[in-house]
């Protein structure tokens, strides 16, 4: 906190800052069981980041105010970081505003390390009662997201970052629901990167809802079961300081260029499109001290990384808005003499220079389940590489090596996974005559196509609410079959019966139907006869 004005003859304004993000996640193919997926190799990304901040101030009485009297934003200037698991380099900053502020300091430090710039304008008995204050800071970023094995041995506690094992007001370690949950989630586990790995499950799946309305602090979001990204970052904080693993809440952005990862499912390949909206976003690192490496996760999805459409700006023990001494000075805004009201809303624009993401599919683990993540290999919270045993469609897999995964173009429309698409759609497709499965077949529901199984098995999972939706199934030597699905409330299992063109006198020619108003995919997958069932949101 700057010197001028002191401190306690400011006023803080409520600095409601929306930390919330989208994530869209498209699926194409999928397993029907595994929930972790597990990666090596790296994904980097040069990008231009523009962010907007507006500053909204309402309901101030210019007659009240002191002369002399300031308001003062610290706005963040973004600089360098590198952890273990995510390393970014940024450059060119350039911080404006409208209005143009009476002054702008020079680049300030605060207690936690993150850079920023203090910009101040002059108020006075004729400023105006309600106004806007726009702030636009744009940089280059260079980011890379590192998924590179680990072999992280560390046991379970440490004298180590006493000031990130510490309960805070938002992050209550110490409460017993929290040291009770903890000690559930961590019954008999020695490793660190286990227990880590435990909680990030357990985050993921307690908090499926994308809910901004409820309070943001962990004992919050472990009654309610719902919040976004900073109810998970203060969950997550809370469990694992109170098994005394030092952990520090990261403020950051997310841009939304999408990017795609491969793997292997029972029957073929899956596939991946995501795409993370534009906006705040709140993650976690934690601190292994056999190493002395502090290791990026988001709560979300990353586990042990962040991938390269994460942009850190700061860090603290917790994203308390309205006290700087735990999260920071970056953000923060003082208004002399007043409290009006003050609401921030910021929008993310971005423009790729260069974008390599290639990651190798290595196995996967079997939790959580009922949703998707992404994990690097750490060996000490993780079984033995098994040898795959899958074989994608005309495909031998053997153990070693693993195959190197190359991007897929989505030709499917933008989704928004957890919104209203509840129900899931499967089915197994036979020859009319013989009742022979038919192995290969081209799988269309709407806009979405996907190939069936060697044994004619196909699913698209948690994909449609209520509604009508068409089902169009197409093999080489069939006559292509449609049929209009309407779930009512359930999930739909279906025989899909293929005549052969040698069967019939007018051939019907392979077509795909119209998409379908209002369709919300959440996933699409590869079945090998069980269908699973997921549930999610940002």
């Amino acid at each position: 906190m700057p010197s001028s004005p002191k401190k306690e003859q400011m006023a803080r304004a409520i600095l409601s800052i929306l930390t919330i993000f989208c994530l869209i996640i498209t699926y194409t193919a999928g397993s029907a069981s595994a929930e972790t997926y597990i990666f090596d190799c790296t994904a980097r990304s040069q990008v231009r980041i523009t962010q907007t901040t507006i500053i909204s101030v309402s309901g101030l009485d210019p007659m009240t105010i002191p002369n002399g009297s300031k308001i003062l934003y610290n706005a963040s200037y973004p600089s360098s970081s590198n952890v273990n698991g995510y390393f970014i380099s940024s450059s060119g900053v350039q911080i404006n505003a409208d209005p143009a502020p009476s002054s702008i300091s020079g680049i300030m430090t605060d207690k936690y390390g993150n850079k920023y710039k203090q910009l101040a304008w002059d108020i006075d008995s004729n400023s105006s009662r309600s106004f806007d204050i726009v702030v636009t800071t744009g940089f280059y970023a260079d980011i890379k997201g590192d998924l590179s094995p680990l072999s992280y041995e560390d046991t379970i506690g440490t004298s180590a970052y006493p000031e990130y094992r510490a309960p805070t007001d938002m992050v209550q370690s110490d409460a017993p629901a929290i040291i009770n949950k903890k000690n559930v989630l961590l019954s008999g586990v020695t490793s660190q990167a286990e227990a880590v790995d435990r909680i990030m499950n357990f985050v993921k799946t307690s908090i499926p809802v994308d809910d901004p309305d409820v309070p943001k602090d962990a004992l919050s979001s472990l009654s309610s079961s719902k919040g976004n990204c900073v109810n998970r970052a203060h969950l997550a904080l809370a469990l694992l300081r109170s098994a005394g693993i030092p952990a520090r809440c990261v403020q950051g952005l997310v841009y939304g260029d999408e990017y795609t990862v491969s793997y292997t499912v029972d029957g073929g390949k899956g596939v991946t499109k995501i795409t993370w909206g534009n906006g705040p976003h709140v993650w976690v690192e934690v601190y292994y001290p056999d190493e002395g490496a502090w290791v990026a996760y988001d709560p979300f999805m990353d586990k042990g990384f962040v991938d390269s459409r994460h942009v850190k700006l700061s860090i603290g023990k917790d994203d308390n808005p309205d006290d700087a001494s735990t999260r920071g000075d970056v953000g923060m805004l003082y208004i002399d003499g007043a409290s009006p009201s003050v609401t921030f809303t910021s929008d993310v624009s971005s423009s790729s220079l260069q974008d390599s993401i290639s990651l190798r599919y290595k196995y996967t683990k079997q939790s959580p389940k009922g949703v998707f993540m992404i994990a690097r290999e750490l060996r000490s919270s993780l079984a033995p590489t098994p040898a795959p045993t899958l074989k994608p469609n005309n495909t031998t897999v053997t153990p070693t090596p693993s195959p190197v995964i190359s991007l897929v173009p989505t030709t499917q429309p933008t989704i928004i996974p957890g919104d209203n698409a509840k129900h899931n759609v499967s089915g197994t497709i036979v020859d009319a005559s013989t009742g022979a499965s038919i192995q290969g077949a081209t799988v269309v529901l709407d806009t979405v196509e996907i190939s069936a199984s060697q044994t004619g098995k196909f699913a698209f999972l948690y994909a449609v609410t209520n509604g009508s939706y068409v089902l169009s199934v197409s093999a080489p030597g069939y006559m292509t079959e449609k049929q209009v699905l309407m779930p009512n409330n359930a999930d739909i299992d279906v025989k899909v019966k293929l005549v052969s063109l040698s069967n019939s006198t007018t051939p019907t020619p392979t077509a795909k139907p119209s998409p379908a108003p209002g369709i919300l995919l959440a996933l699409a997958a590869l079945a090998g006869g069980m269908l699973l069932r997921r549930g999610r949101a940002p």
